[in-house]
């Protein structure tokens, strides 16, 4: 049975939501064998959101007006629930989510795994 893993990273103030380094992420530890759960196709399939329709003036730091952030919090942290480790992406501590992520993560203890990979 593969190994789950939760990608955690700043999404909030990064143009598209930083969905390009989520998604590569993603391709990387599926290469590498693991299950992926990754929240920028969560919110993909769950919500149907897709950043790329967003224009370039977009303010990137919000929330997109069609998603909720108590539902997405809560999502994400159900997701997290599941997994037996979490892939910090660069930029995660500046991130208030993927902060309370990774604390998540430490109270159960979880397997860490780092990207070097940098792309913001």
């Amino acid at each position: 049975m593969k190994k789950r893993i939760y990608i955690a990273g700043p999404m909030r103030g990064v143009h598209l939501y930083n969905f390009p380094a989520f998604n590569e992420a993603e391709e990387t530890l599926i290469r590498f064998g693991w299950e992926v759960l990754n929240p920028a196709s969560i919110d993909k399939q769950h919500d149907g959101f897709d950043p790329n329709i967003l224009p370039d003036t977009h303010d990137w730091h919000g929330v997109p007006e069609t998603m909720n952030l108590m539902a997405i919090i809560k999502r994400d942290v159900d997701a997290l629930l599941t997994c037996d480790a979490i892939y910090m992406l660069p930029g995660w501590k500046d991130s208030k989510g993927a902060v309370a992520e990774v604390a998540v993560a430490d109270w159960l203890g979880l397997e860490k795994r780092y990207s070097t990979f940098y792309r913001l």
